[in-house]
C-alpha cells in the first residue's frame, strides 16, 4: 500500500480523480453552452437577414445633413433629383428605428389613458423611398393639407395598442 500510493494508500489519489473528473465535465458543459449559443446567434442573423421589415432599405443612401443644409433642403433636394443615379430624395428626423422622438398619445375615445410612443417626422416622399407596404391607408401626399401637420402612420402594434381594428378614419390627440 505505502508504494502504491503514499502511506495513505489511493485515498489522496481519489481526490485528485475526482477533481481532474471534474474540471473535464465543466469543460464539457462549458463546450456545450458555446455550440448551442453559437447556433443561437447564427439562427438569430439568419433570421435578420431575412426577414420582411415592410419596407426596401436595398440601394438607399442616408447621411446626416447640417442645420444650414436642413434650411435649403429643397434646393438639395432638386439637384440631387437632376442626377441619373438618383431616383428618389427624402428627408427624416433619423433612419427607421433609429433615434425616434417619443410623442404621448391618446387615441380618439380614451378619456385619460395616454401612450408613449415613438415617432418620426418624415416628408412626403418617405414612404415611397423606402418601399413601405402599407396594410391599410396611404403614405402622405401634397395633396392633403392636414398630411403635413396632423397626420400619421402607424404600425401594426401601435394599432393594436390602441385597441383598434383598423385606424382609418381614427384621430389621435397628441
Amino acid at each position: 500500500s505505502v508504494l502504491k500510493g503514499g502511506p495513505h494508500g489511493d485515498s489522496s489519489r481519489f481526490g485528485f480523480n475526482l477533481i481532474r473528473r471534474g474540471l473535464v465535465v465543466f469543460q464539457f458543459i462549458i463546450s456545450i453552452v458555446l455550440i448551442v449559443g453559437t447556433v443561437i446567434i447564427y439562427r438569430q442573423l439568419d433570421h435578420l437577414r431575412v426577414m420582411d421589415l415592410g419596407m426596401n432599405p436595398e440601394q438607399v443612401l442616408v447621411m446626416p445633413v447640417s442645420s444650414e443644409v436642413r434650411n435649403n433642403y429643397s434646393a438639395l433636394k432638386s439637384e440631387l433629383l437632376k442626377q441619373t443615379a438618383v431616383a428618389n430624395v427624402t428627408a427624416s428626423f433619423g433612419i427607421p428605428s433609429e433615434r425616434i422622438i417619443v410623442e404621448l398619445l391618446r387615441p380618439e375615445a380614451a378619456e385619460k389613458e395616454e401612450f408613449a410612443l415613438r415617432v418620426m417626422p418624415v416628408d412626403y416622399d418617405f414612404a415611397q423611398t423606402y418601399g413601405l407596404q402599407f396594410l391599410e391607408g396611404r403614405g402622405f401626399s401634397r395633396d392633403f393639407l392636414s398630411d403635413s401637420t396632423n397626420a400619421f402612420i402607424l404600425n401594426e402594434k401601435a394599432v393594436a395598442l390602441f385597441g383598434w381594428q383598423t385606424a382609418l378614419g381614427k384621430r389621435i390627440e397628441f
